[in-house]
């Protein structure tokens, strides 16, 4: 805002001056001054809109290219010990539920807090909490705009849909033309006006009459939609619900009529499909082999019969059922998906198979698990898919985000899943550029080692499975990880995985947060319904859990440096900005990191575990502000250390001292960034100030013309 006061002092100044200079000289002078002043309103209104790169954090992970990477740099590595608390605000305690879960072995409490990144559009900053109410706040004081509480009767809405309950957090919502989209738990997306806070929009029962299915769906789980707007396609995912599975989708709805236009199943249909996977074999990888290596046998009768089972009675769920259950199969997507608007391609990660650690009712590969997929936005046709752990028997998902960017002028997909390893798949067909299998990892006996393929995800001296090939038919028909044994055994990566958060990248790095975390497993049997397989024992000896965050190069994926965090596993995901990268801990400490070497800049410790990154965003003055999410119940895991903790936390904003704030120019951000592709460049100016910018620029050119031609005449 103070560039734009600068602008119109200058405008007062020159024209007093222009004024001076008219009674003096003749009046071509004059048309020659008022040149000047029009050319110098130009000049200085326009940093005035073009800085504001970075004002707005639109997705979870800041853009729709998922590059967790705002190139601001008013917040920078040079100044951001000196980051001040601006204001806090309270979450409001979960008092009084306005969504009905009904009764049920899958109806749980909404946990406390919030645990999605805030978002910041124009001076706003909006949260969503756990129980799904909206908030939108003034970013410069904290003070409420508006608040909307999303209303829903789960028992009712279990009549007519095949839903078992509900997850007890969220993990996401976006700003998506000018509303905000959220999942809700009956199968529902929900869109409100992000200036009103009235609702715009719903699409209903995405879930109702899936063909072949005969599982149940835990809502429209966790993330949001993405618009593919150069489609005009709305891409809406299903859920996982583990021991009984619904049919796994991707849907694609007209975004205007909300009319269904396909469907891409992960998994085949109840009963089994014995050509599932053979069908798909030119456009699949699995593990870095390319399908067509495999034998067609080994691909027949991928997932056998999804396990089906005879049920009849009152279900747990509070509903007389009478039919077969699918007990094995797999969901769709736990993180933000992207769309290249240049090639109208989606990509996303698919959830792990289920039952998770026992796989006697699932044979074969278990395409699409554990999969980044890429799909023809316009007609959810299969592009390619690379399965990143055949035949799961870890809980090894492809879950958080996926990120688009480039290695050269070649389009590359990053993703880390949680068998701990970052992967650069080429965009285009699917093949892994590279891996990084981070060496602070100290995989467990059953890690799977790759004997003969590019791929080693475990050191050769830590591995008792041996040669895990997808070329070998033991792979596909291995029942459990310490199989034929029965006992208990230590496994690490456990199901909380070896990467459990949002990775980031800024057009040249790559940052991935991974870590240790010791699990004592027995394996059980997958009789009757909701049975997983497995469960974790009390363990016999302590084994101390720690993270490595690990900057790697993107275009080779060598590491650059690493940082070590002792006595705790990082969740929830990374934050890269202004040469600094931060990583909020469920220690109760924000780090912030100098993103070129790794030197901690600030360590900043809240009181309260922190499960998700900050979000960094505008006033309406200009301000850069962080903001932090504090508390909230969101994990079932102690060692993210969230268990029966009912705190609602808050939502506090950071930034610099005004006098230092005001002194600072918004000029492009210091990293030399490479680029990314231009539709949803991370860098890109917002539509809004180039709209505004634009029709400035038009009126001057206009303006300056009519004052060259009046000159002529």
């Amino acid at each position: 805002m103070h560039q734009i006061v600068f602008a119109e002092t200058q405008l007062r100044t020159n024209t007093r001056r222009s004024s001076l200079c008219n009674t003096k000289r003749s009046s071509g002078s004059g048309r020659f001054w008022r040149i000047l002043l029009a050319l110098s309103i130009i000049i200085q209104i326009f940093p005035a809109y073009a800085s504001d790169r970075g004002a707005n954090w639109e997705y979870i992970n800041f853009d729709s290219n998922g590059t967790n990477f705002n190139p601001q740099s008013q917040l920078s590595r040079e100044n951001v010990q000196l980051l001040e608390l601006k204001w806090t605000y309270p979450i409001p305690a979960n008092s009084e539920p306005a969504v009905n879960i009904g009764n049920g072995y899958y109806g749980v409490k909404f946990h406390e807090g919030s645990t999605t990144p805030p978002i910041i559009v124009n001076g706003t900053v909006y949260i969503i909490t756990n129980y799904y109410r909206l908030i939108a706040l003034n970013a410069s004081n904290g003070k409420i705009i508006w608040t909307f509480q999303y209303q829903a009767d789960l028992a009712e809405a279990r009549k007519k849909l095949p839903l078992a309950g509900v997850a007890g957090h969220l993990h996401g919502f976006y700003y998506i033309d000018r509303n905000l989209v959220f999942p809700g738990i009956k199968c529902d997306v929900v869109a409100v006006d992000a200036l009103t806070g009235k609702p715009a929009w719903t699409l209903e029962d995405v879930c109702a009459g899936i063909p072949g299915n005969s599982g149940l769906y835990g809502g429209v789980f966790d993330y949001p939609p993405m618009l593919y707007k150069h489609g005009n396609m709305l891409i809406v995912q299903s859920a996982l619900m583990d021991g009984i599975a619904g049919r796994g989708f991707v849907a694609g709805y007209d975004y205007l009529s909300k009319e269904l236009k396909w469907r891409f199943y992960t998994a085949p249909p109840a009963g089994g499909d014995p050509d599932w996977a053979v069908r798909v074999r030119g456009k699949v990888w699995i593990e870095s082999i390319k399908a067509t290596e495999i034998p067609v046998e080994m691909l027949k009768n991928d997932w056998g019969d999804l396990g089906m089972l005879k049920f009849q009675g009152m279900a747990p769920w509070g509903v007389f059922y009478d039919g077969n259950i699918s007990r094995a199969g797999t969901g769709t997507v736990w993180g933000q998906m992207v769309v290249d608007e240049e090639t109208g391609i989606v990509y996303f990660g698919v959830s792990q198979p289920t039952p998770g650690n026992n796989a006697t009712y699932r044979p074969g590969p278990n395409l699409f698990s554990d999969s980044v997929v890429a799909l023809n936005a316009n007609n959810g046709e299969l592009v390619w898919a690379h399965q990143t752990t055949t035949h799961d028997l870890w809980d090894w998902d492809c879950g958080w985000n996926t990120v688009l960017g480039k290695i050269g002028a070649r389009k590359a997909i990053f993703k880390s899943c949680k068998n701990g390893i970052l992967y650069a798949f080429d965009a285009s067909d699917g093949e892994m550029i590279w891996y990084f299998n981070a060496p602070s990892y100290r995989r467990s006996d059953f890690t799977p080692f790759h004997a003969d393929s590019k791929l080693n995800s475990g050191p050769k001296n830590n591995s008792m499975i041996g040669n895990w090939d997808p070329r070998n038919l033991e792979t596909f028909q291995r029942k459990w990880q310490n199989w034929p044994s029965i006992g208990p055994f230590w496994e690490n990566p456990t199901a909380n995985g070896g990467v459990e958060s949002d990775i980031a990248y800024d057009g040249n790095t790559v940052y991935v947060a991974t870590y240790n975390f010791w699990g004592y497993m027995q394996v059980s049997n997958t009789e009757g319904i909701f049975n997983v397989g497995g469960f974790y024992l009390q363990s016999p000896e302590s084994r101390k859990g720690n993270t490595t965050i690990w900057a790697v190069d993107a275009s080779t994926g060598k590491p650059k440096w690493s940082y070590y965090i002792d006595g705790v596993g990082q969740r929830g995901g990374l934050t890269i900005s202004g040469g600094v990268l931060y990583a909020a801990s469920p220690d109760g400490n924000l780090y912030a990191l100098d993103s070129a070497i790794g030197k901690m800049l600030l360590k900043r410790f809240f009181g309260e575990r922190l499960n998700i990154p900050p979000t960094i965003g505008a006033t309406e003055d200009g301000s850069m502000l962080l903001f932090q999410v504090v508390g909230g119940t969101a994990f079932a895991n102690t060692f993210h250390g969230a268990i029966g903790n009912p705190v609602p936390g808050a939502l506090m904003a950071f930034g610099l001292p005004e006098k230092i704030a005001h002194s600072i120019e918004n000029e492009p951000a210091k990293e030399d960034v490479k680029e990314i592709p231009k539709e949803t460049s991370a860098g890109a100016i917002s539509e809004t100030s180039t709209i505004i910018y634009v029709a400035v620029v038009i009126v001057a050119i206009v303006a300056l013309s009519a004052l060259l031609i009046g000159r002529r005449k």
